[in-house]
């Protein structure tokens, strides 16, 4: 599995954001490091009401609101010990 590339695709930050939204859906890459020379001054991203549909977004609400409760489980059983 990587973890990371070694040569991520990069963006020059003075580029418009349309040509950074074009660029992630024409390699379908959902972060873009936005550079100035050899240095990240940034990141692009695609946010989760766009990427997925209503259904996807009710998942991931259910998903954090499961973690949320187990994480309040645990806490309260801790507390009580």
């Amino acid at each position: 599995m990587d973890i990371a590339t070694l040569a991520p695709l990069t963006l020059d930050e003075r580029r418009p954001a349309i040509e950074a939204l074009m660029l992630m859906a024409r390699h379908n890459v959902h972060h873009l490091p936005m550079t100035d020379g050899e240095r990240v001054t940034g990141l692009v991203t695609v946010d989760t009401a766009t990427y997925w549909s209503g259904f996807g977004q009710a998942v991931i609400l259910v998903a954090i609101k499961i973690g949320g409760l187990g994480i309040m489980t645990l806490a309260s059983l801790l507390g009580m010990a």
